[in-house]
């Protein structure tokens, strides 16, 4: 009786170690997100987004305005969207090889952004936790995927509303 007592006192320590291991985790370090670029967006002359077709927004002695398509004055909370792109969090980064690309959705990029001389092309998401895979130079960033409707959107949805 005494041995099975202190059995289950073995036991019942065992378990109580293992479920503090499980709920401290540790050695497991949680994941540093920065972000995409550190790039002074007010220093931007020219933004280029390309999708199904190609904007071209340049910023000259005043507010941003469409050149492609077609020109127009633009709603500058929209293109505070767009640059606001460049300063989403990378939760994780790899290194990109060539024969990586079509896996990730980037051969083809469903949209791509240039911020001066800085390119961003936009994949597909990881179905797992649904974040957006981005090319930067050689390296795929994960970032969450809340902005990527800013990105597809055609250019008469930037085109300033308000009556001149």
């Amino acid at each position: 009786m005494k041995s099975r007592l202190t059995l289950n006192l073995v036991l019942l320590t065992v378990i109580a170690a293992l479920g503090a291991v499980a709920f401290f985790k540790p050695g497991k370090q949680e994941p540093v997100s920065h972000p995409l670029l550190t790039l002074d967006t007010n220093a931007l002359t020219r933004l280029t987004l390309q999708n199904k077709e190609t904007l071209v927004f340049d910023k000259k002695d005043g507010p941003w305005r469409l050149t492609a398509p077609f020109a127009a004055p633009v709603n500058q909370i929209r293109i505070g969207q767009l640059l606001e792109v460049a300063k989403a969090k990378s939760e994780a980064d790899y290194p990109l090889k060539p024969q990586d690309l079509a896996q990730f959705g980037l051969d083809k990029p469903q949209a791509s952004l240039t911020l001066g001389d800085t390119a961003l092309e936009f994949g597909g998401t990881d179905p797992i936790n649904l974040r957006r895979y981005v090319k930067l130079g050689d390296t795929l960033h994960l970032v969450e995927d809340n902005f990527f409707h800013h990105l597809t959107a055609p250019a008469t949805d930037y085109v300033e509303k308000k009556l001149l």
